[in-house]
């Protein structure tokens, strides 16, 4: 439902004329690709809510971007998160290691990623809803449980330690 709700909402691009005013950039390439056609078998509703999904469910939603020779965008290809992994080289910028359905690996730089990320706890990467909530649930339950069989024995400890001699600081 949610993705759903996110793909009908309008996505406008403009181009800033002075401070106060903003007119629809509509001669871009990348209002074509967003607007009309993202990629050659989507329209763009669908898209849209394929990559919010991917974000709501995994965390990440990853669409390569593809660029004409000028570097003008042409198309975003969805890619599948599960066969996606972030990592941050040295000098902080981010790069994306994409594992094909026969194994072989491709590396895309930063500027040639839209990367969609949900709750993220380092800011590289989203964390799934479902596994932090699945966390934070098997978290309550155990305090729960040891809370109950502190409580059983009246808060009384059942067992002491001994120590044969003087402990030392």
């Amino acid at each position: 439902i949610i993705a759903g709700a996110v793909a009908t909402l309008p996505l406008h691009i403009k181009r800033r004329v002075d401070d106060r005013t903003r007119l629809d950039a509509s001669d871009l390439a990348l209002w074509q690709v967003l607007r009309r056609r993202p990629n050659p078998w989507q329209k763009p509703a669908q898209f849209r809510r394929m990559l919010q999904a991917h974000v709501l469910l995994s965390g990440n939603g990853y669409a390569r971007i593809v660029r004409d020779a000028r570097g003008d965008v042409q198309q975003l290809l969805p890619l599948h998160p599960g066969r996606v992994e972030v990592r941050q080289r040295d000098d902080l910028a981010l790069e994306f290691v994409y594992t094909r359905k026969n194994g072989g690996q491709q590396i895309f730089q930063q500027r040639d990623m839209l990367h969609l990320v949900g709750l993220t706890l380092d800011g590289i990467t989203g964390v799934t809803p479902i596994k932090y909530a699945r966390e934070t649930i098997g978290l309550a339950m155990a305090q729960e449980a040891h809370g109950a069989n502190v409580f059983r024995n009246g808060g009384v400890m059942s067992s002491i330690l001994k120590h044969p001699g003087q402990l030392g600081e």
